[in-house]
């Protein structure tokens, strides 16, 4: 290691992951690398399960996807670990549970595994743990709007009814029509001031700024799990919220005042 940072990113899929954390590192400057394991997190989960004390890079080195060019990746020294994943509240750990089992109790049964998840995936900085940023309903939640900042996103909920036709109602939202590509850093900060925003309602507050350290105290994945859990347990409806996008704040806290400014459109 020479002293740069070097973040890998473990994504579930090919395209949008890909797009937007290449995306983001472009803007702020970041180096990482991304990684995806073409799974969801259940299947991340069944491996963990067997061996709670094997590191993340070994977990994903020893799945049968992975190929030799992927384990010389994954063995490279990183800084940040950070495991990109959709909560994926409506998907069938066996194919019979559709048979037996209601959306509802698959929904349930999900939402509790992504809290244990959110325990033995918690810290970034170890590299044989990482982090886990779970985004609900899945990873196009930062689509879920007409523009960068929209205040109706403070009341973005999907019934657990509808997840499986998420992607086509996210594909009606205006923002469908900016490619990831062309995104500037204000249309980063707009995304990432309105999820912040919309994390401080889930929990229990207003869709308004706050401080940083309350954003430190809100952005933790058990947290947000157990709230999304309950809204499911008793509403059966989960609420939109793209967490991919906390990394930069994650990764350069306050430091210049850099949470501060995202929240302050005058600085930006």
């Amino acid at each position: 290691m020479d002293g740069t940072s070097r973040i890998l990113f473990v994504v579930e899929g090919e395209k949008t992951e890909r797009q937007l954390v290449n995306r983001l590192s472009e803007i702020f400057g970041v180096s990482s690398t991304v990684y995806s394991v073409k799974g969801n997190i259940y299947k991340l989960y069944q491996a963990v399960k067997d061996d709670p004390f094997i590191g993340i890079t070994d977990i994903l080195s020893e799945m049968e996807e992975c190929s030799e060019a992927d384990r010389v990746i994954l063995s490279k020294g990183f800084t940040d670990v950070f495991l990109v994943f959709d909560c994926d509240a409506q998907h069938t750990i066996h194919p019979e549970e559709s048979k037996c089992k209601t959306a509802f109790e698959i929904a349930v049964r999900n939402m509790r595994l992504v809290r244990k998840m959110a325990e033995r995936f918690n810290e970034s900085t170890d590299p044989e743990r990482g982090k886990l940023l779970v985004n609900c309903p899945m990873v196009e939640a930062f689509r879920d709007c007409d523009d960068f900042y929209d205040e109706s996103y403070s009341e973005a909920i999907v019934p657990v009814t509808e997840l499986g036709e998420y992607k086509k109602r996210v594909a009606k939202r205006r923002l469908v029509r900016f490619h990831i590509k062309d995104y500037s850093r204000k249309n980063f900060c707009d995304l990432m001031r309105m999820n912040i925003f919309k994390l401080n309602k889930i929990l229990g507050g207003r869709f308004e700024a706050y401080p940083y350290n309350a954003f430190l105290s809100n952005n933790n994945q058990i947290k947000i799990a157990e709230e999304e859990t309950r809204l499911v347990e008793q509403n059966s409806m989960v609420s939109v919220l793209n967490t991919l996008l906390f990394f930069p704040v994650e990764y350069f806290g306050n430091v210049n005042g850099f949470y501060d400014n995202v929240l302050d459109t005058d600085k930006r």
